[in-house]
């Protein structure tokens, strides 16, 4: 059958599939670590939030992500043990 109006795709459809013909190319890690670094201009230490998207469901036990990294420089904060012993265990510990 044939319909009184026209089907035009959807306006959302529309920009999405347009937009990206038109998308840049990413730069490597390296290189927007570089453009970061030369565009810095601030008095202080300044962060970097990078958000990456693993495609993995958190809420199974299975697929959780952890990880850990050690700072160059440490926290920066001293830090300081107590030890209780006696005789040789007090030597030890010195």
């Amino acid at each position: 059958t044939r319909l009184p109006f026209p089907l035009k795709p959807l306006r959302c459809c529309r920009l999405a599939t347009s937009s990206a013909a038109k998308r840049k190319p990413l730069p490597s890690v390296a290189e927007a670590l570089r453009v970061v670094k030369g565009e810095a201009k601030a008095k202080f230490d300044e962060s970097l939030d990078i958000a990456v998207q693993l495609g993995v469901d958190p809420r199974k036990p299975n697929q959780n992500i952890r990880g850990m990294l050690r700072l160059p420089h440490g926290t920066g904060k001293t830090v300081r043990v107590a030890v209780f012993a006696k005789e040789e265990g007090a030597i030890k510990a010195a």
